[in-house]
C-alpha cells in the first residue's frame, strides 16, 4: 500500500513538473519554434480575396458609404477564398503560422519528455506573399498624391496564417505597418488580414482605395473599395 502511494505521489509530481516545463517552452526554445513544430497541418490554396470595410465598433458593423467616419475608426479586412489541397508534415518545409496562434501541447507525465509533442496546428497556405500595395484613387495628402503607396500609413492590426506583424514595446503591442511587414522578406500568405489607417487625410472627402496582392505563385489580385466618406 505504501509503495502504491509513493508511486501515485511520484506521478503527480512528474505531471506538475512537465506542465511547468510546458509553460516555459515557448520562451526558452527548448522544443524549437512553432516553425519546427511536429504534427500535421492542412494546406490550402488561395484562389481569390475579398475586401470588406467595417466600422471600428464593438459589434463591428459593415460600413455604409453614406456614413461619415473618422479615418481611425474604420477597419479594412482582407479575407482569402481558399480550397483545401493537402495535409502536410510540419517538418517538410511547410509555412509558419503566426506567433499569436495557440499551441496545444500534449503533456507527458514523464519530466524527461518536456511536453514537446504538439497537436496538429492551424491550416497554412501553399503560397507566400511577395507584394501588398495599397493606393488611393485621389490625393490623400499633399505628400501622398493619387496612386502613391500608402503602405506606410496602414497598420496590420490582426492576422491569421501570416507571419509576425507586431512586437511588444513593454506596455502594449506595436503593430507593423504594411511597409515594415513586407521588409521581413517572403511572408506566409495570410487567410485573414485587418488593416487600419494611422494618418488622417488632408481634407474630409470621399476616398476610394485599391489593394493589390501578389503571391509567389504568380497570382495577382486587385481589389477596390467603394467610396468611403472619411473625416479627419
Amino acid at each position: 500500500m505504501k509503495n502504491g502511494m509513493n508511486a501515485l505521489l511520484w506521478s503527480c509530481c512528474a505531471l506538475l513538473i512537465a506542465c511547468e516545463d510546458s509553460s516555459k517552452l515557448r520562451d526558452n526554445g527548448r522544443c524549437g519554434s512553432l516553425d519546427n513544430a511536429e504534427g500535421v497541418s492542412t494546406i490550402y490554396d488561395i484562389q481569390g480575396y475579398q475586401l470588406d470595410i467595417y466600422r471600428k465598433l464593438p459589434d463591428r458593423p459593415e460600413y455604409v458609404s453614406t456614413e461619415v467616419v473618422r479615418f481611425d475608426q474604420i477597419v479594412f479586412v482582407l479575407t482569402a477564398q481558399t480550397q483545401i489541397i493537402a495535409a502536410n508534415d510540419k517538418g517538410q518545409g511547410s509555412q509558419p503560422s503566426i506567433d499569436r496562434q495557440p499551441q496545444r501541447r500534449l503533456v507527458s507525465i514523464f519530466p524527461s519528455a518536456y511536453a514537446c509533442s504538439l497537436a496538429p496546428t492551424l491550416p497554412i497556405a501553399a503560397e507566400r506573399l511577395v507584394g501588398l500595395a495599397i493606393t488611393a484613387t485621389s490625393d490623400y495628402t499633399d505628400a501622398l498624391p493619387v496612386d502613391s503607396s500608402l503602405n506606410a500609413i496602414f497598420d496590420i492590426t490582426d492576422m491569421q496564417g501570416g507571419t509576425t506583424y507586431w512586437e511588444f514595446d513593454g506596455v502594449q503591442r506595436d503593430f507593423y505597418s504594411v511597409e515594415r511587414y513586407l521588409q521581413q522578406g517572403l511572408n506566409a500568405a495570410a487567410s485573414y488580414t485587418a488593416l487600419e489607417l494611422t494618418e488622417a487625410p488632408a481634407s474630409a472627402d470621399m476616398y476610394t482605395f485599391e489593394v493589390q496582392i501578389s503571391l509567389d505563385s504568380g497570382e495577382i489580385y486587385t481589389l477596390q473599395t467603394d467610396a468611403i466618406n472619411l473625416s479627419n
